[in-house]
C-alpha cells in the first residue's frame, strides 16, 4: 500500500514533539577511569564514593560546558563526577561524555549547594559545615572592587624635651698670693748702714790722754 503524502509530515511531526522527552530522559554513562563522585562540581567538595572503570551511572544533567557532570550510581550514591571520566556508548564504541552531550541531550543544571546537600547528604559528617563548601555567590553586573585604603604619612612627633645639663660648679676665687717685699737700696749684708744717732764726735775717749792711770 503506498504511503500518503501527508506521512512523512506527521512522522516528523510526531518525532518533534518527541525529542524534548528523549533529550530531558536520563543517559546511561559508564566511568571510563578510576574517579571521585564528589557532593559538588569541583575538586575542591568532599569525596562521596570512588567508581572503579566500568561502574555505570545516570547522567542527570552537566554544567554549563559539560566539565562536571550530576550522576546517580547504579544501586548507589548521587554526586558530581568529572565528565572526562565519563564515556558514553555508541555502538561498539564508547565516546567521552563531552563529545556526545549535545548530540544526545544532556540537560544543563546549575548547581545549588544547599537545596542539593539537603536532598542527598543529611547523614554525612561534612554535611553542617555547609558554610566552608558553600560558593559565593556571583558579583553583580558592574561591580567594581572597593578602592585600596588611603595610606596617610604618620604625624610628626613631639620635640623631644631634655632635661638642661647640669650647671659647672662654679669654684669660689682664690684670694691672691702675697707678692714679696722688695728689697731697700743699699740693705742687706755688708752694706753701709746707717750710724746710730748721738754717736757724737767718733773721739770722745781721747780726751783722756793727759791724764794717768791710777795706781
Amino acid at each position: 500500500m503506498p504511503m500518503s503524502h501527508s506521512f512523512w509530515p506527521r512522522a516528523l511531526a510526531a518525532a518533534a514533539l518527541a525529542w524534548p522527552l528523549l533529550a530531558g530522559a536520563q543517559q546511561l554513562a559508564y566511568a571510563s577511569h578510576q574517579l571521585n563522585l564528589r557532593a559538588g562540581p569541583g575538586p575542591e567538595y568532599p569525596v562521596v564514593a570512588v567508581l572503579q572503570p566500568g561502574v555505570g551511572v545516570w547522567v542527570q544533567g552537566c554544567l554549563a560546558g559539560y566539565r562536571w557532570c550530576d550522576v546517580q550510581v547504579e544501586a548507589g550514591p548521587r554526586g558530581w563526577a568529572y565528565a572526562q571520566y565519563l564515556a558514553y556508548p555508541q555502538g561498539a564504541a564508547r565516546v567521552p561524555l563531552p563529545s556526545a552531550a549535545v548530540a544526545i541531550g544532556v540537560p544543563i543544571l546549575v548547581f545549588t549547594l544547599g537545596s542539593y546537600w539537603s536532598s542527598h547528604y543529611r547523614d554525612r559528617p561534612w554535611y553542617h559545615n555547609q558554610q566552608h563548601w558553600n560558593p559565593r555567590p556571583p558579583r553583580p553586573p558592574g561591580w567594581q572592587p572597593p578602592p585600596p585604603p588611603q595610606v596617610r604619612p604618620p604625624p610628626p612627633r613631639p620635640p623631644m624635651v631634655r632635661p638642661p645639663p647640669p650647671r659647672p660648679e662654679i669654684q669660689p676665687p682664690r684670694p691672691p698670693r702675697p707678692q714679696p717685699r722688695p728689697e731697700r737700696p743699699g740693705g742687706g749684708e755688708g752694706g753701709g748702714g746707717h750710724r746710730p744717732h748721738g754717736g757724737g764726735q767718733g773721739h770722745g775717749h781721747g780726751h783722756g790722754h793727759g791724764h794717768g792711770h791710777e795706781r
